[in-house]
């Protein structure tokens, strides 16, 4: 039996659309979750893909998450600015903060904003790409709720703390992505949802041992990457999208798990720099492409085929399953059918087989 259903991504982004549209976002705003959580999927980093749906609207349905995102000004300045998203979609709040922090770098070579009282962003290579599409470098970062504990410790403290740093190029941008943890806790609720064990390395269980059951992965505490050098990078993910934002940190952000009914009051910070305001941008490019070709012809590791740049993969994933459709996990399909069922919508995302 398949544990997946092929399905098209186009047909698979207006269908979440259309379930946020039913819960009351607004039609642009949910196409913008919709886009972000497909571009997830089509990168095969379905942690942060469309399995997330459920979780959103389960927020919304709660009251945690506040279908409508109208960011509230608390302070502004030609390059810096912070505002309130009263407990908005994440994916939202963050896209509106870094079309500002690109608009400010535009006028003044750098922008940065920060975001309180929100919610989970998902994958903030999202908000990178953005920057990179208008020539600039691109740096996001989020906290998150409890998950991980800081390093010498067996306590959940630190969330997984994701940031993305991003450079346009003359091709694909070069993005580096990644959580503070040794996985995306996306992962292990995937693994969780599908039955799966994770593997050894991971996470450690409620009592601090080693554990490859998913169930006991998400009670106990998933692990810092490197060890003191994660632990390090999530507490100044935390100090930039949480203290300096204004919005909670460490271990005093929300469960949106156990408390949906509650605002996780969760932070992000968002910059843009612009590259011209440093040099001219196609000399830029120009040895970002020297980088590029360098790189990959240097001697390759044994059982390697293909030295790859961060972001590389990412978007020969994206070409690939937008021309033969996302693989999308059975339990995930279900929970979109049944939104689309409760909301009285067409559901028609799966490819012929």
């Amino acid at each position: 039996m398949n544990d997946t259903y092929k399905v098209d991504a186009r047909r698979l982004q207006a269908a979440v659309a259309q379930i946020l549209i039913g819960k009351g976002v607004p039609a642009e705003d949910a196409a913008v979750v919709a886009d972000s959580l497909v571009d997830a999927d089509l990168t095969n980093v379905q942690s942060h893909g469309v399995q997330r749906v459920k979780f959103y609207t389960n927020g919304i349905d709660k009251g945690g998450m506040n279908p409508v995102c109208d960011l509230q000004p608390l302070t502004d300045s030609a390059s810096c600015a912070s505002y309130d998203a009263q407990c908005a979609l994440g994916i939202v709040a963050a896209y509106k903060a870094m079309k500002i922090a690109i608009e400010k770098a535009r006028e003044t070579g750098i922008g940065l904003v920060t975001v309180r009282n929100s919610n989970h962003c998902s994958r903030v290579a999202y908000f990178i790409r953005m920057a990179t599409e208008q020539n600039m470098l691109g740096i996001a970062c989020s906290n998150a709720p409890k998950s991980m504990p800081p390093w010498g410790s067996r306590e959940k403290y630190f969330g997984t703390n994701p940031f993305a740093l991003g450079a346009p190029t003359h091709g694909d941008p070069v993005i580096v992505d990644m959580a503070t943890s040794v996985v995306a806790r996306g992962k292990i609720i995937l693994a969780d949802k599908k039955g799966a064990s994770i593997p050894e390395g991971w996470a450690i269980d409620v009592d601090g041992n080693p554990t490859t059951d998913a169930a006991k992965a998400l009670e106990g505490c998933v692990l810092p990457f490197g060890g003191a050098k994660g632990s390090g990078i999530a507490l100044m993910v935390d100090v930039f999208s949480g203290i300096l934002a204004g919005a909670a940190f460490g271990g005093h952000i929300g469960n949106p798990f156990a408390h949906p009914e509650n605002c996780m009051n969760c932070g992000h910070a968002l910059m843009a720099v612009d590259i011209t305001r440093f040099q001219d941008l196609e000399e830029f490019k120009d040895k970002m492409e020297q980088f590029r070709t360098e790189i990959k012809g240097l001697k390759r590791a044994n059982g390697v085929n293909e030295i790859l740049l961060p972001g590389e993969n990412s978007s020969n994933n994206r070409r690939k399953n937008l021309a033969n459709g996302i693989d999308l996990p059975v339990a995930v399909y279900g929970e979109l059918e049944e939104l689309s069922r409760e909301l009285q919508l067409p559901f028609d995302i799966r490819l012929e087989a």
